[in-house]
């Protein structure tokens, strides 16, 4: 039986290099990934309507909620599990497979049942086709653990930049040949497609015909509490588009999907870069709760810095940014976006949870964290839903005002962290949103008569020079530090790990 090592790196500077490395890729593939999805969303809002977008999000968000227990939290487990033998990765990779065939067979029945909630008779053939999207998941899921467990994120990155690619490409033109609908759905299963064997060829693992119980219940005993997390956290942050679509219709549904987007661009691809290269990291640092404390703090002051300047500002310049960006049909979804962005700031940080959670092994933790949350915003959504979609958006931001203190306070007992060493990490982001948020403020009174696109750029240059300023004059040591942070990075060619 061959035993394969959970790495060998140095515990300071191997390790913060190999970090370093790993963000250099990933943030490049996000900043790729960040502009074909603007190019696309761009495009497609102009090609599609309000309402075909939310007959696909209505397929999509149902089989988003059955993908949380596609790979059954296994490729975690793959990473997190200090000794790990071939008899553990074959026993996985064919219970995942079995597994994937059963939830593609599984939705493709329920759909008509989920069409019939809509009311909307065309969610069946979306919904059977893009569960396919499951086994590709599944079949994919060792090689992709194999590869985050060898912190190999140059090819994770590829990989990633070629699925969105190949799904926005197939989109785009199945929309303008008139697939409506269809184009939204197909795009991804492409990308799923072609992400799964790029995956299986540069993994360089291949399956035996073997399983073994002991094996599988080692890797188990992890994954499905963190399963149940996933599904329990999916629906926490899906529940408002099922009852927006359900309540509210196809086009309010629509509209709430742009302005959701916009607001969690940060959330969705800025912090995953960080969370994905620190999971594993983390994971060595089991134990040594100094340093994991250290690093955590440090994790949320960087989040903050870059998620409350974009949020914020999102905020104060979306009357002439949304317009802009999607055309005027979309201009309901304004005061959506303005009024999200406030839980934007709070979500943002609260996925550096997850990083440290699992990292220690507090799955069931983290279940029962879930198992509040989707009550809880469940309810939020449900009270707010009568005010239509501006109504929902503060539903969410009341949620996130509830939850957001008690979900830090728990991840902060497990690693010993006292809330007002976290609290003082934030402080210089916060200062100086708040000295931005003032002087944009200002500043539009000056430029009201100005053109929509002069007056959004005039706004965020303004609004980018206060709080680099302020963060400069008031903050130096965290402006250095983020500045040597960025140098280092820059420096860390995209090759071989410094």
């Amino acid at each position: 039986m061959t035993t394969l090592p959970a790495g060998t790196a140095a515990r300071n500077g191997a390790l913060r290099r190999q970090a370093l490395f790993g963000m250099t890729w990933l943030g490049l593939s996000q900043v790729g990934l960040h502009l074909i999805a603007v190019a696309t969303s761009l495009t497609l809002a102009r090609l599609l309507t309000p309402a075909q977008f939310g007959i696909a999000a209505m397929a999509t968000v149902a089989v988003g909620i059955v993908s949380t227990v596609a790979n059954l939290g296994l490729p975690t487990a793959i990473v997190h599990r200090e000794t790990l033998t071939e008899t553990h990765l074959d026993s996985a990779f064919w219970t995942l497979l079995g597994w994937g065939t059963v939830l593609w067979v599984g939705v493709a029945l329920l759909s008509p049942a989920l069409a019939a909630f809509y009311q909307a008779p065309a969610v069946t053939g979306l919904m059977t086709l893009h569960a396919g999207t499951l086994f590709l998941a599944a079949a994919a899921a060792v090689p992709n653990g194999l590869l985050v467990r060898a912190m190999d994120f140059r090819r994770l990155a590829w990989i990633e930049l070629g699925a969105g690619l190949t799904a926005a490409g197939v989109s785009i033109v199945l929309a303008l040949d008139g697939w409506g609908s269809w184009s939204l759905i197909w795009g991804p299963v492409a990308g799923s497609l072609m992400a799964a064997g790029a995956a299986w060829a540069w993994s360089g693992w291949r399956p035996r015909a073997r399983a073994e119980r002991e094996a599988l219940r080692d890797l188990l005993s992890y994954g499905l509490d963190l399963s149940g997390f996933t599904i329990l956290n999916y629906l926490r942050t899906n529940v408002d588009y099922l009852l927006v679509g359900r309540w509210l219709g196809a086009e309010a549904l629509g509209v709430y999907t742009k302005a959701y987007e916009l607001v969690t661009l940060p959330q969705s691809k800025l912090v995953p870069v960080v969370t994905r290269v620190l999971f594993p990291a983390f994971s060595r640092m089991q134990d040594d709760p100094t340093r994991l404390r250290q690093a955590y703090v440090k994790l949320n002051a960087y989040v903050a810095l870059m998620s409350v300047p974009l949020l914020l500002g999102l905020a104060l310049v979306a009357p002439e940014l949304v317009p802009l960006l999607f055309g005027g049909q979309w201009t309901g979804a304004i005061l959506p976006t303005q009024i999200l962005c406030a839980a934007g700031l709070l979500y943002a940080n609260g996925t550096t949870v997850g990083v440290v959670l699992f990292s220690q092994g507090r799955t069931r933790l983290a279940l029962r964290i879930a198992v509040w949350g989707l009550a809880g915003i469940t309810a939020c959504v449900a009270a707010g839903s009568r005010f239509g979609v501006a109504g929902v958006a503060w539903g969410i931001v009341a949620y996130a005002t509830l939850a957001f203190p008690v979900v830090q306070h728990l991840t902060n007992r497990v690693i010993g962290l006292p809330m007002r060493d976290l609290l003082r990490g934030l402080h210089p982001a916060a200062v100086s949103g708040a000295l931005m948020g003032a002087a944009v403020l200002i500043a539009r009174w000056v430029v009201t008569d100005f053109a929509p696109w002069l007056r959004l750029l005039l706004l965020v240059g303004f609004g980018a020079t206060v709080y680099l300023g302020a963060l400069r004059v008031a903050f130096r040591e965290h402006f250095n530090e983020v500045r040597g942070i960025l140098r280092d990075l820059v420096r860390t060619t995209p090759g071989e790990p410094a």
